[in-house]
């Protein structure tokens, strides 16, 4: 069989056979070569090859397999990653804060969306609202039951932050002050 060479060519509105990132090729150029018939080694299609070491049919599948071999590679070398993320992470504290802190800002309200349909679903609040009277009286109710551990709660919380409950008070008494003169 004589070998003949297979430019690349630029093709705009012809049929292509093979789009790969760089190089396109014409159909009609890819059927002077006969490389067979394979099975694509994802989805196990007949396809007929562009290439004599092809081995997937098409974008969709060579996606695939690199996201497959990119898992194996990412569960055999975790700790090797988790370390160079560290690293990395060390190195760079600063700008990666303030990129988090420009990017939160930025999308503020899309991010506590996100937030609010985690962790407050819309079926979550419709049960609150249409069952406000019986959570009442639940709380209520655990209030009475543990009402020494609530009060032991709350007086440790008072001891151990005594100096900023006064701060606030004290800044709340002179806010009102102010404002009524």
């Amino acid at each position: 069989m004589r070998k003949i060479k297979m430019k690349p060519i630029n093709v705009s509105n012809t049929t292509l056979s093979f789009n790969r990132k760089k190089i396109k090729f014409d159909a009609k150029q890819a059927k002077r070569h006969d490389f067979g018939d394979a099975h694509c080694v994802v989805c196990d299609e007949v396809f007929t090859k562009y290439h004599n070491s092809a081995k997937m049919c098409g974008r969709e599948c060579v996606r695939l397999r690199k996201i497959q071999r990119r898992k194996t590679y990412s569960e055999k070398n975790r700790e090797k990653i988790k370390a160079q993320g560290r690293a990395y992470y060390k190195a760079n504290r600063e700008k990666i804060s303030a990129q988090h802190r420009a990017h939160h800002k930025k999308n503020r309200k899309k991010i506590n969306a996100r937030k609010r349909a985690v962790y407050c679903p819309a079926t979550q609040r419709e049960y609150h609202e249409e069952n406000r009277e019986k959570r009442n009286a639940q709380s209520k109710a655990y209030g009475e039951k543990n009402r020494e551990k609530i009060k032991a709660q709350k007086g440790a919380y008072r001891e151990k932050n005594r100096e900023k409950i006064r701060a606030k008070a004290r800044a709340r008494y002179y806010a009102k002050k102010d404002a009524s003169k």
